[in-house]
């Protein structure tokens, strides 16, 4: 195939339109774990740290090895490909279900910590956050019963992890961070029920002029 039938194909295709917002937030994962863990050891979050508000967001940035760095970038890669292509989920409306799900995590973090020491690090908090959303917005387009599979699986993993403190699919030196994962669903699904009840309303309609009198412009 030709240079020219090449673009010819894609752009009868939509076009090859690289997961951007994935490969910067990729981008950034691995730098962060690039510092090292002296380094990532300042970044984790921990409820009894007080005075260090970055440790918000940048608690769920860092990754504790390798193994839980590669899991949990890529997973956003498919995860954030899959939104924007298949459900106009868009950088933007991404960033803020992350963001959303970021600050739920926290918030239920602190509220049953206790004031104790809970070292949470990791990306898979928030990524449930969009997951949820996912599969609301997957649901409500499609009625597919795989869906419904899928969101039963993710119930059940969080579920397994909160029994037995193990993780699925990655070893992490840590215990399982279920209430992490279950405030990012928790948050997605609140997140998804709003904009889709912002949608039902729709936008506001102007009433038409009655007839035989005109309307006048203010």
């Amino acid at each position: 195939m030709t240079v020219r039938g090449l673009r010819a194909f894609l752009a009868s295709h939509g076009g090859l339109r690289p997961p951007w917002f994935a490969v910067c937030g990729t981008a950034v994962l691995v730098a962060i774990y690039m510092l090292g863990q002296p380094v990532v050891g300042t970044l984790v979050f921990d409820p009894a740290t007080a005075g260090e508000a970055w440790r918000l967001l940048s608690g769920h940035l860092v990754h504790l090895n390798l193994e839980h760095l590669a899991w949990n970038a890529g997973t956003f890669v498919l995860m954030s490909a899959m939104a924007e292509r298949d459900l106009a989920l868009g950088p933007e409306r991404q960033l803020r279900i992350l963001l959303v799900g970021a600050a739920a995590i926290d918030l239920l973090l602190w509220a049953t910590s206790g004031g104790a020491s809970v070292a949470y690090a990791g990306l898979s908090g928030v990524l449930n956050a969009l997951l949820a959303v996912m599969l609301v917005e997957s649901w409500r387009t499609t009625r597919c019963p795989s869906v419904l599979a899928v969101a039963a699986l993710s119930v059940g993993k969080i579920a397994y992890e909160a029994a037995t403190g193990d993780t699925l699919f990655v070893d992490v030196p840590w215990p399982a961070a279920a209430e992490g994962h279950a405030g990012g669903f928790l948050a997605g699904l609140a997140y998804a029920a709003v904009m889709s009840r912002r949608q039902t309303k729709g936008p506001a309609r102007t009433p038409a002029p009655v007839s035989g009198r005109p309307s006048a412009a203010r």
